[in-house]
């Protein structure tokens, strides 16, 4: 399996970073989708990179034209905590 992970070398900075389908990309209007995760810290950015992912994804099923849930606020919750252990 791949990840989403990367990091910028010189800040430190990791990202969410994801390719585009070439089908997507006339829609998308870009050949990869990348988001900051707004930190240096490698537990923080795995934490926030599954949130991120889940938003790629929506992204990319609404441009195949899928239906598209939103996350609400407990499946955050559950998420977070899946990510960090405390839940198997």
């Amino acid at each position: 399996m791949t990840t989403r992970l990367t990091r910028r070398q010189g800040s430190g900075i990791y990202y969410c970073r994801a390719a585009v389908p070439k089908a997507l990309i006339p829609i998308i209007g870009k050949r990869e989708i990348k988001i900051s995760l707004k930190t240096a810290d490698p537990a923080l950015a795995r934490q926030r990179l599954v949130i991120e992912s889940f938003n790629v994804d929506r992204q990319l099923a609404a441009a195949r034209g899928e239906t598209v849930h939103s996350l609400v606020l407990p499946e955050v919750i559950v998420i977070r905590a899946a990510v960090s252990g405390r839940v198997s």
